[in-house]
Order: C-alpha cells, then sequence, then structure tokens
C-alpha cells in the first residue's frame, strides 16, 4: 500500500507554484504524463512522486521504476491533486524534484563547439522563455544562459513550454553585465547584440560559430550599459510589424548561425 498524500503535504507543494518558496525549498513541481516522463528519463534528481489514486493503474510501469530507484510514490485523491497543481485537466501525475544547478560558466561550456549561444537579459514572459528553451535543445545548444532579472525558469509556465527540453538544456544565471562580459571572454565568445534597427543583416553576417547572442525582452529590449560593452550587432531584417517575437527570432538567428558555422561532425 502506498502512502496518501495529506492535505498539509498538498498545502506545501502549492506553495512551490512561487519562486521564493521554490527557492527557499530548493524544489518544483513537474506534472503531466510526458513532461514526467521526460524528467524521469533525463535524470531529474527527485524527492517523490504523486498520482492520483484513480490513475495509478495507468501509470503503473513508471511509477515502479521510480520505487525501485527508492523514491516515495504518493497517492492523491483528485481534490487534493487539483490543490497542488496548475493545469485545468491534470493528467494525474507529478514529480517533486530539485532545482538544478544554475552555473553560468558550466552552460556556456555544455555548448558544443562550433554553435552560437545565447543569453536572455531580462525576459520576463514564461511563455517566451520556454519556447527558447526548446529551440535551443532543437538545435543541439546542450546550455543557455539567462540574466537574474529574467523571469524564473522554473515557473509552472516556463516548464510546460518547454515541453521536456528543460531537462536537456542546463541553464546558467549571469549576475550582471560585469559578469556577463568576463565569462564571454574566459571562454573564447564573441558577443553579440540582437537588435531591431543598425547592425549587419544576419544574411550578410559572417558566422564563426563562437557567437553569444544577447536578446533582450520584447518590450524593453537591450539596456544601454550592456549595449555600450557589446561592439557587435546583428538583426534580421523585414518590416510591417514593430518586431519579431523573441522566440521566432531566436530560432531563427540560431538556424542561421549554425548552417553558417564550422562543419558539424
Amino acid at each position: 500500500m502506498r502512502e496518501p498524500l495529506s492535505r498539509q503535504l498538498a498545502v506545501e507543494l502549492a506553495k512551490l507554484r512561487l519562486k521564493k518558496h521554490r527557492e527557499e525549498k530548493g524544489r518544483f513541481v513537474i506534472e503531466g504524463e510526458r513532461l514526467v516522463a521526460d524528467a524521469w528519463s533525463a535524470g531529474a534528481r527527485v524527492s517523490i512522486a504523486v498520482v492520483e489514486q484513480a490513475k495509478a493503474d495507468r501509470y503503473a510501469p513508471l511509477l515502479e521504476e521510480i520505487e525501485a530507484a527508492g523514491i516515495p510514490v504518493l497517492e492523491a485523491t483528485d481534490k487534493l491533486f487539483e490543490k497542488f497543481t496548475e493545469t485545468r485537466e491534470p493528467q494525474g501525475i507529478a514529480l517533486v524534484a530539485y532545482l538544478p544547478t544554475r552555473d553560468a560558466r558550466e552552460a556556456l561550456m555544455a555548448v558544443p563547439e562550433g554553435r552560437p549561444a545565447a543569453v536572455l537579459w531580462g525576459v520576463a514572459d514564461p511563455g517566451n522563455f520556454g519556447t527558447v528553451i526548446r529551440t535551443t535543445d532543437w538545435f543541439g545548444g546542450k546550455g543557455l544562459l539567462y540574466s537574474a532579472g529574467s523571469v524564473d525558469p522554473f515557473n509552472p509556465k516556463t516548464v510546460r513550454g518547454t515541453m521536456g527540453s528543460l531537462f536537456r538544456v542546463q541553464l546558467g544565471e549571469v549576475a550582471d553585465p560585469g559578469a556577463l562580459f568576463a565569462l564571454a571572454k574566459d571562454c573564447g565568445r564573441e558577443l553579440v547584440a540582437t537588435v531591431v534597427e543598425g547592425g549587419i543583416d544576419v544574411d550578410a553576417w559572417a558566422a564563426t560559430g563562437r557567437e553569444l547572442l544577447v536578446f533582450g525582452s520584447e518590450a524593453h529590449g537591450l539596456p544601454q550599459e550592456l549595449l555600450d560593452g557589446i561592439p557587435g550587432r546583428i538583426r534580421i531584417a523585414g518590416g510591417g510589424a514593430e518586431s519579431l517575437n523573441l522566440g521566432v527570432s531566436h530560432g531563427i538567428l540560431l538556424h542561421a548561425l549554425s548552417s553558417q558555422g564550422p562543419p558539424r561532425l
């Protein structure tokens, strides 16, 4: 017999929707069949699993694997399960995982040689952040940087938006512009600011595979302090709309520079 999820623990898990509680407890919630399976197969560090009583048979093989690894599986009523999950129609399975380390140097070094890397600066939209993580995974980036002022990548909306890529891309948090400048120099990366006006059109850019693309928020762009320290500028030619969605811009530039860069083995 599995232990039941208590009301008190359900309340504690519900608090993990908030960043301050995630940071305090060092944990976040992963919910839904696909995300749970991806997280487990990617080796996420899990503290407990929770399953709805009525759906335990549906997830029996996965739950057996989790229990065999020594991780407790708790059963919950549908009401208690809904108490700590965010989706309107929960799929009845969730993991509580430990927050991974977010070392910026390790994340940047995880990007394969010859591929462009990226850093998100002051990005506040969790959906955009999730899309960028997913696109990074698609192009084999393996690592992604973000500024301390950006939205928390373990926000439930960001986690869902990654479609499982969160568990295959190493994230690194950068404290301030000075730390970014020092990191890029130390790792042999060329900082390149993405801009709407000015700069070199991506079609004319001579890619080196050493680029560290810096993306700002759609609302505010990049701060002047950062721009003053980055001589390289790149843009995507176009017109009509005021600007491109962050996720779209990131995908276009990653594709263009990955295609132009040195041959891949």
